[in-house]
């Protein structure tokens, strides 16, 4: 499954923008669930992890499973995800 290991992660300990990046599994997946609140889920990620154009310790590390809901959940808004990397 794509999300394997996410809760493996010491989150508290990997800095997003905002702190602590404890959020981060919840966003991958309510982003990965293709779910009507999806593009939450994405808005957050993009201001948590790629804010103003910046990189912060769990950026590579929630940029991992975001590559991998690109291959293993096939209801995720793979466009969209794909447009946020490159971005980021």
């Amino acid at each position: 499954m794509w999300d394997e290991g996410l809760d493996d992660i010491a989150w508290s300990e990997l800095e997003d923008a905002y702190g602590p990046a404890v959020g981060v599994p919840d966003q991958l997946r309510l982003l990965g669930s293709g779910g009507e609140d999806w593009v939450d889920g994405l808005a957050a990620l993009d201001a948590g992890i790629f804010h103003q154009g910046s990189c912060f310790d769990a950026t590579p590390v929630a940029v991992r499973y975001l590559l991998r809901t690109l291959e293993g959940a096939p209801q995720a808004p793979l466009a969209m995800v794909r447009s946020s990397i490159e971005r980021g």
